[in-house]
């Protein structure tokens, strides 16, 4: 054998272990989006739990939190900030969703639940929708306009089914 044969084994070889190393990297890749993803859907699905189970644990809570919704002008000043803060905190967990969805770590699917959250709420609840357009922390701009697009729409909603 030749200097030139043995050199062109070597290339071939070479280039054979390249395109190994690389589809090998590529399912690397895929199995740690997926695993990112379901961690991001963990983390949450979590965080909702624990924003929930505070009303379930505390009838207090439960009782601030509903008639702050239907009406926060008939809060006293503790309960005011308390539903105040459970709003900011609410919706600082859609924003969250919000992000995750807009980097590819939250699919449509999941994006989908908490994106539904917020016109349900606006269409069921006057309080809320006073809390969003009282000043409050900023969010995100892009979260604030996406808000803001869902509030007109149940806006336009309410104001179809009017006689």
């Amino acid at each position: 054998m030749n200097w030139e044969a043995l050199g062109a084994i070597g290339e071939i070889v070479g280039a054979v272990a390249v395109v190994v190393t690389l589809g090998y990297l590529a399912v690397q890749i895929r199995q740690n989006t997926r695993a990112l993803k379901a961690s991001t859907h963990q983390s949450l699905s979590d965080s909702t739990i624990r924003f929930q189970a505070v009303t379930l644990d505390n009838p207090e809570v439960a009782r601030i939190r509903l008639a702050g919704a239907e009406d926060r002008s008939k809060l006293t000043g503790e309960e005011l900030y308390r539903f105040i803060t459970a709003m900011e905190m609410l919706f600082r967990l859609i924003e969250n969703g919000f992000v995750q969805h807009q980097g590819g770590t939250l699919d449509d699917e999941g994006w989908h639940r908490y994106a539904e959250t917020v016109p349900y709420l606006f269409g069921k609840y006057p309080g809320i929708v006073d809390w969003w357009d009282s000043p409050r922390i900023p969010f995100s701009p892009s979260f604030s306009a996406w808000v803001d697009e869902q509030l007109a729409a149940a806006r336009e909603r309410a104001g179809a089914n009017r006689p």
